[in-house]
């Protein structure tokens, strides 16, 4: 089983952490669907999300033990990471407005990740007002900082409306690294 020592910096968020203070940081992403897109346009994308298996770092990393371990908290791999925990495909209640978007995305928001799991969760919400629909990713500080988190969710991104079967976020190496397992 890989294990991975967390840098100090890293390791700082989990020491600080608490219940009323979680440290997490989260992306939220709008979209509009394609003209013409089916009803299940969104469960389609779903279903074809969910085929794709948690296999890179740090996707796949959990904390050692329970927290923190001695004085530099470690991570091993998760052998099974179970997928339908951390991609949740959820609708907004009608009207679907910015202000439901808002509160969903809140409720989602306020609890810490659970430490005995990798710490990310990506929701896929649809029924936005106007044929949209968003992605809120949920990831510890620990696991990618604040000025990464951004650019390793759009990483995870086409740059083209034509290209839809690049791999979900789990399925890739943060970007700029050398995309080992």
């Amino acid at each position: 089983m890989e294990t991975m020592l967390l840098k100090p910096v890293d390791a700082i968020w989990l020491m600080l952490e608490t219940a009323d203070t979680p440290m997490h940081v989260g992306v939220l992403a709008i979209f509009q669907k394609p003209r013409n897109a089916a009803p299940d346009y969104l469960g389609a994308m779903a279903a074809r999300m969910r085929e794709f298996k948690v296999r890179s770092q740090p996707w796949n990393m959990r904390l050692s033990g329970e927290g923190l371990t001695g004085m530099v908290p470690r991570m091993v791999e998760a052998r099974d990471v179970e997928l339908n925990y951390h991609f949740q495909h959820s609708a907004l209640p009608a009207p679907g407005g910015e202000r439901e978007l808002g509160v969903m995305v809140s409720r989602l928001h306020s609890p810490a990740l659970d430490r005995n799991r990798p710490l990310w969760e990506f929701h896929l919400i649809e029924g936005l007002e106007r044929d949209r629909f968003a992605f809120y990713v949920k990831i510890h500080h620990a696991l990618v900082s604040f000025l990464d988190a951004v650019p390793t969710v759009l990483a995870s991104l086409s740059q083209s409306a034509r290209n839809r079967n690049l791999p979900p976020l789990w399925a890739q190496p943060l970007p700029g690294t050398d995309g080992e397992d």
